[in-house]
């Protein structure tokens, strides 16, 4: 009788700190939103006159001069650091690894994995058609065929077993340990060096496949987003959708994928393992990276981008957009210790970046059909 007497107040002190929490959420976006309404006046005084006659041929020119191109090249180079550290990590003629080795190994994955999240909202049609995305992104990864071939070389599965490839991948073997010792050690094992030496080729190969179809003329990803010349799209209307679908598709990621399902606001406990990068407790730094490229792509009022072009046709849509992105990235910079040592209770900054990229993804669909665009799925098999 005493336990179930107490029933009910622990119901309503759970149902206090609940409202609480919402309360906390909701002063947190108005405080946000009050101190960004003044951006829009300030953007309709700073903003260029000669951005009224931009059209979407200008803008997908600008995107693919200004934010593809660099992301495809940046990412290149800091791979190809990466497959040279790790090669230098592994010289045959080394008796022991050495720890700055390691460690800059560790440095060099990082910097990739972040410029590769970035460039996840550029993965457009004439770039999937390599279909390399799954090499360099597979996930989940078999990490019980990876410590079968650890232990024993001569199982190394053939081209066809894609799961022990890709970044994912070199995380387990870079950051399996928490103690970083314990984890160089097990490169004193000829095993770990031939399979992280494979892995870090076939990432290689994959990234510059995707820099040489880039540049390649007269057929190259560029040239065919850039002319429109048919073979992937067939008007400048399908260009802007491609551009405007890659956007919607990296937030739906982020929502879902990166943070919805990790989490489980609404449901279950969290599992911070779902976490792409929950090894070398990079998540969050992943998670920003995909925001950026969207960032990127919409623009502002100094750059070529969406902005422009929505602004033209709907000012207020324009701008609640920015704001959008404005306070994502101020709570995001709220963030800053590694959310997998905090992932059974997330901070409240989270969850309210959770439901404004809801809205960002709402207001992006909004100026799809002012633009007229057809959004529709696409079956592309990458």
């Amino acid at each position: 009788m005493i336990l179930s007497a107490h029933k009910p107040h622990q119901k309503v002190v759970i149902m206090k700190k609940k409202l609480f929490k919402i309360f906390l959420l909701l002063l947190i976006t108005a405080i946000s939103l009050f101190s960004l309404s003044g951006c829009n006046k300030e953007n309709d005084q700073l903003r260029d006159k000669k951005f009224d006659n931009i059209t979407e041929k200008n803008v997908s020119h600008y995107i693919a001069d200004h934010v593809y191109e660099p992301s495809v090249f940046a990412v290149e180079e800091s791979v190809l650091l990466l497959n040279e550290s790790i090669i230098e990590l592994c010289k045959p003629q080394l008796k022991s690894r050495l720890m700055d080795d390691f460690l800059l190994a560790q440095k060099r994955w990082k910097e990739s994995i972040i410029l590769w999240r970035e460039s996840r909202s550029y993965q457009i049609s004439p770039i999937k058609s390599l279909y390399v995305y799954r090499q360099i992104d597979q996930l989940p990864i078999n990490t019980t065929v990876i410590d079968a071939v650890l232990k024993d070389p001569s199982l190394h599965p053939g081209e066809e077993e894609r799961t022990i490839f890709g970044f994912a991948s070199i995380e387990y073997l870079l950051f399996a340990d928490n103690n970083p010792q314990v984890a160089l050690s097990k490169f004193e094992e000829k095993s770990s060096c031939l399979l992280l030496k494979k892995m870090a080729i076939d990432l290689t190969e994959n990234i510059i496949k995707i820099k040489k179809y880039w540049n390649q003329d007269p057929d190259g990803a560029k040239h065919q987003f850039k002319e429109v010349t048919g073979k992937f799209y067939l008007d400048q209307k399908e260009v802007t959708t491609n551009i405007v679908a890659q956007m919607l598709n990296s937030l739906e990621i982020i929502v879902w994928h990166k943070i919805g399902l990790p989490t489980n606001f609404f449901r279950g406990d969290p599992d911070f393992e779902k976490l792409d990068a929950w090894r070398s407790q990079y998540s969050l730094n992943n998670i920003k990276a995909i925001f950026l490229g969207v960032d990127k792509v919409y623009g502002d009022i100094n750059t070529m981008g969406l902005y422009h072009l929505i602004y033209v046709k709907d000012k207020n849509l324009a701008n609640r957009i920015s704001d959008h992105f404005d306070h994502i990235n101020s709570l995001f910079n709220k963030l800053t210790l590694p959310i997998e040592k905090n992932y059974d209770n997330p901070p409240d900054e989270f969850e309210a970046i959770f439901h404004e990229l809801q809205e960002l993804q709402n207001d992006l669909t909004e100026m799809a059909k002012l633009l007229d665009l057809k959004l529709v799925f696409e079956e592309d098999g990458d």
